[in-house]
């Protein structure tokens, strides 16, 4: 597959490995990868907002939205990253304990009353996923 993609400053570069792991044999650039996956995302996040999860304060919950965000996008899609992706992304060794600090941050707003549940559906976890730059730095995607 020969992909032509341009990189927006920060962005991780795909390497090899990285384009093997595309699901869609179809894309061959920057903007298609992003379209795929921005459309990817979207149905994903119809997923997490159009019906009630259980214990999503779960390392499980999490590799399930993964792997619904971005599992037509990437081969990895919901499993926990095990390479370095520099200069974004919290190193893998770590990504397991800042979720369960996620998970216990939000379960002490809902318990004082900081947060309603529903301010703590997805979109909090969405949300965390944005917010650390939890990346591949091809569109507004997590990192693997």
């Amino acid at each position: 597959m020969g992909l032509k993609l341009d990189y927006p400053a920060g962005a991780t570069p795909l390497d090899p490995e990285d384009v093997r792991a595309l699901v869609p044999t179809h894309i061959t650039t920057q903007g298609q990868l992003n379209e795929w996956e921005f459309l990817n995302v979207r149905e994903g996040e119809q997923w997490a907002f159009g019906r009630k999860h259980a214990d999503i304060l779960s390392i499980e919950f999490i590799r399930s939205l993964h792997q619904r965000l971005f599992g037509n996008t990437w081969r990895w899609a919901g499993a926990i990253r095990t390479k370095e992706t520099h200069p974004v992304g919290a190193p893998p060794e770590s990504i397991r304990a800042e979720l369960e600090d996620l998970f216990r941050d939000v379960a002490v707003q809902l318990n004082e009353g900081g947060w309603s549940i529903g301010r703590s559906r997805p979109a909090s976890i969405i949300g965390w996923f944005r917010s650390t730059r939890f990346r591949t730095g091809t569109a507004d995607s997590p990192e693997r």
